[in-house]
């Protein structure tokens, strides 16, 4: 009798521990999907088009607060939902004021998802450090160094939602893997500090977060080389014209067209259409189309002037189906216009910090041109995300950017990261002067900083380790 009291005893308490933990887990699953619902609303808002920038100080902390210490599991399933929802919110366009449902909505999908990989996998690993052991920078590099193992892809840096807000400068030391590094490392401190498990001061944290909150915008400069840029969907030559002459009423000696604007006037690569025009006009432009290069063609970049073409760059990173119809260029190249030098890049390549650079670096350049043609996406999502590295690459490079989209996003940037103008959608052409370019550590160091972040990655773990043998070689 006593054996089967204590064996009934011993079921009741197994069942009730059943229970009890079936309980636990639905009501963490509840916790989960309402803190990555709202991290991954406040992502969407951070995000171009809507880029409410102060929100990418702090939109990851419901979800880092849900999986701190749940398993690496739970935080990969957290960041991965953290994204899905970020997706249907910028599919849904509530955060936007011009909502736009032409295009793929699985650009925005895929957008999202470059995204997600960083996010998820640091989530992971943030959930996996149970007892806390993993220093906070530590986990931001960690997601800086995720990051660029997008770059042969479409990289999703969180530091594009700080593309309006001084926070660029910081893109000028480190460039843009500097700005992502701090976005983390605060999303992460607020979220120990909320738990209570730090006392360091939350105003620091709040500084930062109302100084991302300042508008990085400057009004139009009378001083330096006056560009304009053109943005529209035409590739005809009678209403591209009109458009090129606006902008050369408005004063610039550079009209910047968008990328394969120039392909109907130039079949098999033949240039003596778009010659004709910069010998009938007064200003000078870039353009692109394919080159008569076989077995395929590069996507080359052309400054035309005078009725002479100046400097010809090949577009060096391709885009999606463009690598089955073209073949990359392989080095940077710049173009002459009076005193100056125009820096030639196309679209893709400014998600690659170093093309960009190599750019800057040719002697003399003192502007880049940079045509653009992004797919046509719902909101204009696509456009705007790649247009937020217009800003940072400016500012890490210490060089005016004038970027010429076909549907939105087109925009003018001076040396110091300031958006000079930036276009809503529909055709449009604007015109600003741009001041001279400087130096910056980063356009001389090159990815230091993401270097260091590996570093610290590696590095951190395995000293560690030596220090714990080195500790247990002492007390034996």
């Amino acid at each position: 009798m006593a054996l089967a009291r204590v064996l009934k005893n011993q079921y009741q308490l197994r069942t009730f521990s059943f229970r009890s933990m079936r309980h636990s887990s639905v009501r963490y699953i509840g916790v989960l999907l309402t803190a990555s619902v709202l991290s991954g609303i406040l992502l969407a808002a951070a995000l171009p088009p809507c880029g409410l920038t102060l929100l990418g100080w702090v939109c990851l902390v419901p979800l880092l607060m849900a999986v701190r210490g749940r398993g690496l599991l739970w935080g990969f399933l957290g960041g991965l939902l953290t994204l899905f929802v970020t997706c249907l919110v910028a599919q849904s366009g509530v955060f936007y004021e011009r909502p736009h449902w032409d295009g793929e909505a699985s650009w925005i999908a895929t957008s999202c998802m470059f995204f997600g990989f960083a996010i998820s996998i640091t989530a992971g690993a943030w959930g996996e450090d149970r007892n806390g052991k993993k220093p906070l920078w530590w986990f931001a590099a960690l997601a800086v160094s995720l990051e660029a193992c997008l770059l042969v892809l479409l990289p999703g840096h969180l530091a594009l939602t700080q593309h309006g807000s001084p926070f660029v400068l910081i893109a000028a030391v480190g460039g843009i893997w500097m700005i992502s590094f701090f976005l983390w490392w605060v999303n992460l401190w607020l979220t120990v500090s909320v738990c209570g498990k730090s006392n360091v001061p939350a105003f620091v944290a709040s500084l930062l977060i109302l100084v991302s909150a300042i508008d990085w915008r400057t009004e139009p400069s009378s001083n330096g080389i006056r560009v304009a840029l053109i943005q529209t969907e035409t590739l005809d030559r009678e209403l591209i014209i009109p458009l090129h002459e606006k902008a050369s009423s408005k004063g610039a000696g550079l009209v910047i067209w968008p990328e394969y604007s120039g392909a109907a006037m130039s079949p098999i690569g033949s240039v003596r259409g778009l010659k004709e025009i910069s010998s009938n006009t007064t200003s000078a432009f870039v353009t692109t189309f394919s080159d008569d290069t076989g077995p395929l063609p590069h996507n080359v970049a052309v400054l035309f002037t005078n009725g002479e073409e100046t400097g010809r760059y090949a577009k060096r990173k391709l885009f999606g189906s463009e690598a089955a119809n073209h073949i990359p260029g392989s080095k940077p190249s710049a173009a002459s216009l009076s005193t100056n030098r125009i820096g030639l890049n196309i679209c893709f390549d400014s998600c690659f910090p170093w093309v960009m650079r190599d750019t800057a670096q040719i002697e003399g350049v003192n502007v880049i041109a940079l045509p653009n043609l992004d797919p046509e996406s719902p909101h204009h999502f696509l456009a705007a995300v790649h247009s937020a590295f217009t800003s940072i690459r400016a500012a890490e490079l210490g060089m005016p950017i004038v970027r010429a989209d076909v549907r939105a996003h087109s925009m003018i940037v001076n040396a110091w990261g300031q958006i000079i103008t930036e276009c809503p959608p529909d055709e449009a052409v604007v015109a600003s002067a741009v001041g001279p370019a400087h130096p910056t550590p980063a356009r001389y160091l090159g990815d230091w900083f993401l270097y260091l972040c590996v570093l610290i990655v590696i590095g951190h773990p395995v000293f560690k380790r030596m220090q714990k043998q080195r500790t247990a070689q002492t007390y034996s």
